[in-house]
């Protein structure tokens, strides 16, 4: 028996964006905080400095930075992928300014359970690689920043997330550029 709408379409707001961003600086600190704890308790040392002769070291991190947003969507469209969908990928820019890449299987309507697994799987994998890499490799160090900016672009996964969540049993999600469409239990 249908639930009596066809389906409802969600993209963040101007309201959304705002508390996204407070979110994700949330994110921001508690990575730094997390990555840089296990940094300190791994190697029992903080190696800081960042005169300017390390400008360097920024560009270094930058493109760590930029290495890791390109992974997390690759992760998010291998796992379309693995679910029997064609990703596509892309960039754009929010209606208030804010960058974005994105995966997207525009038509593609996986179950409540498949589409957490789209939504989730960067962080969780990026978060699991980066750990020991920066608790054991020799440039653990240099994770630490970029790995937090990681998590802390996260935000819009984990709240996609939780709208998900919110969804009744049996309804179909289907990944829209900039939000998800629900589709009604059948």
């Amino acid at each position: 028996m249908s639930s009596g709408w066809v389906h409802k379409d969600w993209r963040p707001g101007a309201g959304t964006q705002v508390l996204w961003t407070l979110c994700s600086l949330l994110l921001l600190a508690l990575g730094v905080l997390g990555f840089g704890v296990l940094y300190l308790v791994s190697r029992q040392q903080l190696e800081l400095s960042l005169g300017i002769e390390d400008a360097w070291k920024l560009l270094v991190m930058l493109a760590i930075t930029a290495g890791l947003l390109v992974a997390h969507e690759l992760v998010h469209g291998l796992v379309m992928r693995l679910l029997g969908a064609r990703p596509k990928y892309g960039a754009g820019v929010l209606s208030g300014g804010i960058p974005y890449l994105y995966a997207t299987a525009h038509g593609h309507k996986f179950t409540k359970g498949q589409y957490l697994s789209v939504a989730l799987a960067p962080m969780v994998l990026i978060s699991l690689v980066g750990a020991p890499l920066v608790a054991w490799a020799s440039f653990g160090s240099w994770l630490i920043l970029p790995l937090a900016i990681h998590l802390s672009g996260c935000v819009g996964d984990l709240w996609i997330a939780g709208l998900v969540l919110l969804q009744p049993p049996g309804a179909l999600i289907e990944d829209r550029v900039t939000g998800i469409r629900v589709w009604p239990p059948t």
